[in-house]
């Protein structure tokens, strides 16, 4: 049950830049909207990906800025199929694919995440530019894999008894073989399952890691990191973690890159892989 779950969680996180990139029709964009090259992106606090040259993003930044700077208008951007509009949509400008995602923002009242009706609302935007033309040609490299698998142990789980502080959940990563392995922020997933007769198997989602978190994670054999994953909401009853009902619960981590065989950078590890399990009991 834990391996198919985690393999739907991992095949929706590229769902929305693929759709996007499917669209059948160009949408309007402001009359003055700039030439959206990569020098003009990373003018404006976008950054390249380490992993596709042609991928920029800008994070933490309000819509109504971001949209300012693309030269787009609000109403270009739409909904995509099985995506939550109220917080992904898409655009095509330019030629280009553009998707916004609204971030999750820490309040007073705890974790919120805005709707993109608001153009206050807080985002990471992507943006897919075209190649260039002419297309140049670089050299094949062989990428530089790894024969090290990872491996996860709990160390700790705090749940908070103040209703607007995360669950945090220390854990290790640690790297068995004889080459580094390196993972990518977006492949780890928390995983809850409820005790009793009729037990529940849920995924819950991790808030975004600190800002000087690495998009990719490198751990070398004999020299295991220390890393911690913090979710703002319990999976049960869809509040805060103080409100979660007394139990026995179970939490595991699962790290993948699900049905992707194929390694997109040196050392990068793919696969699908758990840690031990960590019981909970709330009184």
């Amino acid at each position: 049950m834990k391996r198919i779950i985690v393999g739907v969680v991992f095949v929706l996180f590229g769902l929305a830049l693929a759709c996007a990139g499917k669209r059948d029709k160009a949408l309007p964009s402001t009359p003055s909207a700039p030439k959206l090259t990569p020098e003009y992106l990373l003018a404006h606090g976008f950054k390249q990906s380490p992993t596709d040259r042609h991928l920029y993003v800008l994070k933490h930044v309000r819509l109504g800025d971001a949209l300012r700077d693309l030269g787009l208008a609000h109403e270009a951007l739409e909904g995509m199929m099985n995506v939550d509009a109220d917080h992904v949509r898409a655009a095509e400008v330019q030629g280009l694919s553009v998707v916004v995602q609204t971030e999750l923002r820490h309040t007073k009242d705890g974790y919120v995440m805005d709707s993109l009706d608001d153009l206050d609302a807080i985002c990471k935007v992507a943006v897919l530019a075209a190649e260039e033309e002419p297309a140049r040609k670089y050299p094949a490299r062989k990428l530089l894999k790894t024969d090290s698998s990872p491996r996860m142990r709990i160390k700790s789980v705090t749940l908070p008894k103040d209703g607007s502080k995360p669950l945090e959940i220390g854990f290790e990563l640690a790297a068995e073989g004889k080459t580094p392995l390196v993972v990518s922020e977006g492949t780890f997933a928390i995983l809850f399952t409820t005790q009793g007769p009729s037990p529940r198997h849920l995924v819950v989602q991790a808030d975004p890691l600190p800002k000087k978190t690495p998009d990719r994670i490198s751990v070398s054999p004999g020299k295991p990191i220390m890393l911690t994953l913090r979710t703002s909401r319990n999976p049960v009853t869809g509040g805060p973690w103080s409100d979660l009902p007394p139990g026995e619960y179970v939490l595991c981590l699962a790290i993948g890159t699900g049905k992707r065989q194929s390694p997109s950078f040196d050392y990068e590890w793919v696969g699908v892989k758990h840690s031990d399990d960590y019981k909970v009991v709330i009184k």
